[in-house]
């Protein structure tokens, strides 16, 4: 009889577990933690399992740590999708390199049901420049924290040189120019235009493009792509960056420079006082000067954002024979109402801020587009705004020789404290360049730039630059000294209205 009762209770609990799993009643399954440790094996990837501890690829719920097990670089070859977490912790120097199609082999998009945490050591997150525009790595977290020692990084992912809607050419004197996305690039010193602008300001996803190649040098990459989604808080410490980068050569026939990337923060509260940078790159001097052009910034998308960040936000484009523009930063509507700036910004797109506008101490706004400000504008002691010119606007000279440009700012009220500051100073054309532009004299000195009036000549008797422009609404850029044997020369003044 016992017998019977056995074989009649197994029986039972059979069916009542069928019956469970029947209505979809699942038994729990516990998240694991893999730590890397590039184990026996050591090929540095992902997807093999003898580099984790326990043996063995994470699957999705799982817990994924970079820590002192082993600094070595990881290869995010093939990664299973819904994650619970991803932790670069101290003692992790190293790179977690995310490949272009990372997720599953295929897909350019992670989806972390948990945080994204990297403390110390770098994510490195790869272009796919197979498109048109290219595209980026998209994350998808609770919660993303860069912290002071980590940096997640995008520099260099873009267009490689002479690539990208808006790349730099190899100019007809061997010199490269300046690779163009949030703005044009920088042309180099026989006036080769550098690339021109592309994408959109809002929901920027697109590659940075690469600059152009010289005879003694390749060109600089664009700066890669990076979209975050935070169902939480996004505090950024450390560094996070698409900046483009530089040739490497330091010759007379250089190459020029990538332009910036784009950085996207779709959702979420953004927080911390680190880095948040998509650059142009800046050229090498030879012997003081820079013969190609520099990159233009890329673009900045925090308009979806709750914005708490007190750190450095830049799309600056880089300095070259002539400079890359400013790229875009855009800012959320909640934010430009009644401002006050305890941080710096660079960007060259314009601002409109409802109500009043406070630059406090030891903050600054450089900015190449106009301000609108509804009531006040202060900028108190140890604060600055700084108006950048731009190079590359006719504004009644020629397209071979154009006027250039400034921001205006415009406000029911204008206060600078003492100690506060606005100003254009050398924001004007580089040296040797601009309308009344210095020359190089026979004796290989700078002669001085003009505009109000003629530049000073050098000690040869060789000529500064001529007068320009209007006494009446003068809205120009101060012109370039001359450059000497081994120097820039100065740069011109820029443009306040």
């Amino acid at each position: 009889m016992r017998k019977a009762k056995t074989i009649f209770f197994a029986g039972m609990t059979a069916v009542l577990i069928g019956l469970l799993a029947f209505l979809g009643v699942a038994r729990t399954v516990y998240a694991a933690d893999y730590t890397w440790d590039n184990g026996s094996v050591a090929d540095n990837n992902w997807s093999t399992p003898a580099n984790w501890n326990p043996d063995g690829t994470p699957n999705a719920g799982d817990n994924v740590i970079f820590d002192a097990t082993s600094d070595t670089g990881c290869i995010a070859d093939n990664v299973n999708d819904n994650l619970a977490s991803i932790s670069l912790n101290a003692g992790f120097t190293s790179t977690l390199t995310l490949n272009a199609d990372f997720v599953g082999g295929t897909s350019n998009e992670l989806t972390l049901t948990g945080d994204l945490t990297v403390n110390s050591g770098i994510v490195l997150c790869m272009g796919d420049t197979s498109t048109a525009n290219g595209t980026g790595i998209v994350i998808n977290a609770a919660n993303m924290t860069v912290g002071e020692n980590g940096l997640v990084s995008a520099n260099g992912q873009g267009f490689g040189p002479t690539l990208g809607p808006g790349h730099g050419i190899r100019g007809v004197g061997n010199i490269g120019t300046g690779g163009g996305y949030g703005g044009s690039g920088g042309k180099d010193m026989d006036g080769d235009a550098g690339g021109s602008p592309y994408g959109t300001q809002s929901s920027p996803a697109a590659l940075g493009s690469g600059g152009g190649t010289g005879l003694n040098a390749t060109g600089g990459y664009g700066g890669g792509a990076v979209k975050l989604v935070a169902s939480g808080t996004v505090t950024v410490d450390g560094t996070l960056s698409a900046n483009g980068t530089g040739s490497g050569g330091s010759r007379t026939y250089n190459g020029g420079a990538g332009s910036g990337g784009s950085i996207w923060i779709a959702s979420g509260t953004v927080t911390g006082s680190g880095t948040i940078s998509v650059k142009g790159a800046t050229v090498n001097r030879y012997y003081g000067i820079r013969y190609a052009g520099g990159g233009a910034g890329g673009r900045i998308d925090l308009s979806g954002i709750t914005y708490n960040f007190t750190g450095s936000l830049t799309a600056a484009g880089g300095s070259g024979f002539q400079d890359g523009q400013l790229g875009s930063v855009l800012l959320p509507a909640s934010y430009l109402n009644n401002v006050t700036l305890d941080h710096n910004i660079t960007l060259g797109n314009d601002l409109n801020i409802t109500g009043s506008f406070t630059v406090e101490t030891g903050a600054t706004l450089t900015t190449g587009g106009d301000i609108t400000v509804g009531t006040t504008l202060t900028v108190n002691s140890g604060g600055a705004i700084i108006l950048v010119g731009d190079t590359h606007d006719v504004n009644g000279g020629t397209a071979g020789n154009p006027n250039g440009s400034g921001p205006t700012i415009t406000a029911a009220d204008i206060v600078i404290a003492s100690g506060g500051s606005i100003h254009a100073d050398g924001q004007g054309f580089d040296g040797q360049q601009g309308p009344g532009r210095g020359i190089r004299g026979a004796g290989n000195l700078g002669s001085g730039g003009g505009y109000g009036g003629n530049g000073g000549k050098d000690m040869d008797g060789d000529a500064g630059g001529s007068p320009y422009g209007t006494a009446s609404a003068p809205t120009a850029l101060g012109s370039g000294g001359g450059r000497g044997n081994r120097a820039q020369g100065g740069f011109g003044g820029g443009v306040i209205k």
